[in-house]
């Protein structure tokens, strides 16, 4: 079937000058002056029989159409731009899979696990790229590793697992092998605060402390992985994500506080680009991680 496609040279004026909210800016980034931008966005707006831009004295902005439109071509620009360096890199990086994550997902619990993939996946090498949350769907990667509140989630986002907080804290805090908290609720008040995390501190004491407990916060720090630090070097006690945590807790470096779990409202969730999920390193990959992270219980 024959695609009704629009000036592509026009299309990619349109994306820049949308996405920069400017045409100058747009001329600097595909290298072309001004009035070509302009040229290309009146080419485009002529084709769709559309007005894209609300042009004002020295500014642009989109139209309610344009908006749209520019949501809708983006994902696809993306997606020619990802098929484009796959194909031309091909031969060197077929076996590589590239994975976008959080820090904390990748130094607590991936890359400590990462071998068993690998043993069992022969000649294939991961990547791993770590940043806080990003959003859409990184086009640049094979799949990333998120953590959103549920009602957050994006819709093509796959759940893996619900999050769940522990009490963790340095290993002198255990008494006679037993830890009491609530009965030895002074041994617990100093903290580090997540702020990732604003309200995980609030309903843990709810949960741990029948009577009313100030918590004084030692530090605060926006990744669980230098929350579980400060853990380590007795600067407090921290809440940490079970499947993070349990390592850790196995070598000794923490012990957990309580058996009671703390849950957020946060789970994580497995997002691909659609035309990479088939990919059978994708696939396995994918099965991997959801197999192992089932493993963790409460």
């Amino acid at each position: 079937m024959k695609r009704t496609l629009p000036p592509l040279n026009a299309l990619r004026a349109f994306e820049s000058a949308g996405r920069l909210g400017s045409f100058s800016k747009a001329a600097l980034e595909l290298h072309v002056t001004n009035s070509a931008i302009s040229k290309q966005i009146k080419s485009i707006e002529s084709y769709l029989n559309k007005v894209l831009f609300i042009r004002n004295a020295g500014s642009v902005r989109l139209t309610s159409d344009g908006e749209k439109y520019l949501y809708e071509i983006s994902s696809v620009l993306d997606s020619l731009s990802h098929a484009t360096k796959a194909c031309k890199f091909s031969r060197d990086n077929k076996d590589i899979l590239s994975v976008w994550t959080s820090p904390s997902f990748a130094s607590l619990w991936l890359l400590p696990k990462l071998s068993d993939f690998l043993d069992s996946n022969e000649g294939t090498h991961v990547a791993v790229r770590t940043e806080e949350n990003s959003f859409p769907i990184n086009t640049s990667v094979d799949c990333e590793i998120r953590s959103f509140k549920k009602e957050k989630a994006p819709k093509r986002a796959i759940l893996l697992k619900e999050e769940v907080l522990w009490l963790v804290g340095s290993n002198s805090l255990s008494l006679s092998g037993s830890v009491d908290v609530a009965g030895h609720a002074q041994k617990f008040t100093a903290a580090t605060y997540l702020l990732n995390r604003p309200n995980a501190w609030q309903k843990a004491t709810k949960q741990l402390f029948p009577q009313k407990l100030n918590i004084f916060f030692v530090s605060g720090v926006e990744q669980f992985f230098l929350a579980l630090q400060q853990a380590k070097n007795n600067l407090g006690v921290c809440l940490i994500p079970d499947f993070m945590a349990k390592q850790a807790i196995q070598q000794k470096e923490v012990i957990r506080l309580t058996d009671v779990s703390v849950i957020t409202g946060y789970c994580y969730y497995w997002m691909t680009p659609s035309y990479t999920f088939p990919i059978s390193k994708v696939q396995r990959f994918y099965q991997w991680i959801k197999e192992n992270l089932s493993e963790i219980k409460c």
